[in-house]
């Protein structure tokens, strides 16, 4: 019924652009306009969440790029590696493979888990966890000089090896070495630390 009334406004739209001027006959332009607004209906159903478009392309583009490389890796591919094959940056990446979660929608009358918990219960009470985290990280962080987080970032986001940062920053791999020990031991002594999140 939803498609019928979709394909009934696209033959309306067509009635309204048709320009028989252009040597196209109506049928030939009222079939791709019909068939327009069903792609576009489909495309936007399909998400449990709205979703803009160039996000929707996103999401496929690294979800051919994941199927891609499992199959040429044998192995799940790490975020640099996918960002590699579609040329967006890791950000965007992980904005791609994250928007999976918006395709489907857990019902509100899912039932419980095992432990009485539902799954809706279990995400929300991750994510704040997982707010709190990145807070107190940011908070460590910002006891830090700007050389030893971007040290830090380069290690352990971008996921670099002590060498490549080296080269990077044009210091030897002995003095980032240094300053990476110095940084985790600033963070681990300072009066915030967590143990769980330095760890």
């Amino acid at each position: 019924e939803d498609r019928l009334q979709i394909a009934l406004l696209g033959l309306l739209n067509a009635v309204d652009r048709f320009d028989p001027d252009r040597g196209v006959s109506f049928s030939t332009f009222a079939w791709a306009t019909i068939v327009g607004e069903l792609k576009r209906f489909h495309r936007n159903s399909g998400w449990a969440a709205h979703v803009p478009r160039s996000l929707q392309e996103l999401h496929l583009r690294t979800s051919a790029a994941v199927e891609h490389l499992t199959i040429e890796l044998g192995r799940s591919p790490t975020l640099l590696e996918i960002a590699a094959l579609t040329g967006d940056d890791v950000e965007a990446v992980v904005e791609g493979v994250e928007l999976n979660g918006a395709r489907h929608a857990a019902s509100l009358d899912s039932p419980a888990g095992e432990d009485g918990d539902s799954p809706r219960d279990i995400a929300v009470e991750a994510g704040f966890a997982h707010v709190d985290t990145k807070m107190h990280v940011a908070a460590l962080l910002a006891l830090l000089p700007a050389r030893s987080r971007e040290i830090l970032r380069l290690r352990f986001v971008e996921d670099m090896s002590q060498s490549q940062i080296a080269s990077r920053l044009g210091l030897s791999q002995m003095h980032i070495s240094r300053l990476l020990t110095q940084a985790l031991q600033t963070l681990r002594a300072s009066g915030l630390a967590d143990p769980a999140v330095l760890n």
